[in-house]
């Protein structure tokens, strides 16, 4: 329920609490920000898990944007999409 996304040298650049919804189509993530300059601040995204291939697509370029209802992300749209594979043992 908790995420942190690190930059190379392992400095916290964002953290905080996240909520899924598993029941909507397509699935709802949220990122709420506990501290930083994003602090009470939530990116409001979507996702899949497809295999070991997780996708989310998210409003984080823009917060006043909507919540993505599709898996793109143009240029100037607000949206960021990011994909993570699972490491392999």
């Amino acid at each position: 329920d908790r995420f942190e996304i690190q930059s190379r040298d392992r400095k916290s650049l964002y953290s905080g609490t996240v909520q899924v919804d598993a029941n909507t189509k397509p699935a709802v993530v949220d990122f709420q920000h506990a501290e930083g300059g994003l602090k009470g601040k939530t990116w409001k995204g979507i996702y899949v898990l497809d295999g070991e291939t997780l996708t989310i697509c998210d409003n984080a370029e823009n917060l006043d944007a909507a919540r993505p209802s599709k898996f793109a992300a143009s240029s100037g749209s607000g949206y960021v999409l990011v994909m993570f594979d699972r490491a392999k043992p």
